[in-house]
């Protein structure tokens, strides 16, 4: 019987973790560098801003993006 009582307490406690556990991710913005490498950039809504990322090509062109509110990608050149 306290087998079965400490089977049932363990079962309730994994039913709790996983009812308190959130499996929403934040959407991102996502890039790919001229390396090939995906770049995860953020908005934060809270303050209006999104996070931008800057580099160099080969050719010498600086392309500086950032995240925008709807998380699209807006390019220019730095």
């Amino acid at each position: 019987m306290k087998f079965l009582l400490s089977i049932l307490v363990a079962f309730l406690m994994i039913v709790a973790y996983f009812d308190t556990c959130s499996a929403v991710t934040e959407p991102v913005c996502g890039y790919v560098n001229t390396e090939g490498k995906m770049i995860f950039l953020k908005y934060f809504p809270g303050i209006n801003e999104g996070q931008d990322y800057s580099e160099v090509g080969a050719d010498g062109k600086c392309t500086k993006v950032t995240c925008q509110s709807d998380y699209t990608l807006k390019t220019e050149e730095c």
